[in-house]
């Protein structure tokens, strides 16, 4: 959150024990791709230090989430 993040959580997956899900809330788009520029070194020894507790051959899948407010809520 010190580079800007409005909230960082990390979720259990109660399906798939082992499994957690890390998010974090940008203000929008552009404000997402900014953090991720602003990446240091320090970041990076602590995403080392995150993935030291990945198991399996493959590295962890990342994936992108967008909340689309202004869709409303579903039929």
């Amino acid at each position: 959150m010190r580079q800007g993040a409005l909230s960082w959580g990390l979720f259990r997956d109660v399906a798939l024990p082992g499994r957690y899900v890390e998010y974090s809330v940008d203000e929008n788009w552009v404000e997402h791709q900014r953090r991720l520029e602003r990446f240091s070194a320090l970041d990076a020894g602590l995403r080392e230090d995150r993935l030291g507790f990945h198991i399996g051959p493959e590295p962890p899948v990342l994936r992108r989430y967008v909340a689309d407010f202004l869709a409303g809520p579903p039929p």
